[in-house]
């Protein structure tokens, strides 16, 4: 994965069961790891920032706007 690309980026995150985990903003990387804005599954808001490895967003579902991930839940194209 190019990191540059994932910048600014939408995402859901996944456990090993392919449950969603989370959802939220990738707001920076660096060449090992991404700081990421996480929001409320109960209203959206903003709640944590954290750091991951960003061999730990392999998996992770992207999506170029805010909407887009929201339909994806919404539409159950995730579990």
């Amino acid at each position: 994965m190019i990191i540059n690309n994932i910048v600014g980026k939408w995402f859901h995150s996944f456990n090993e069961k392919g449950e969603v985990v989370w959802q939220g903003n990738v707001l920076s990387c660096s060449d090992n790891d991404c700081i990421v804005q996480l929001y409320s599954w109960w209203d959206g808001e903003p709640m944590d920032r954290v750091t991951v490895l960003i061999e730990d967003t392999n998996k992770w579902c992207f999506y170029d706007t805010n909407q887009e991930m929201i339909n994806a839940k919404l539409h159950n194209v995730l579990k």
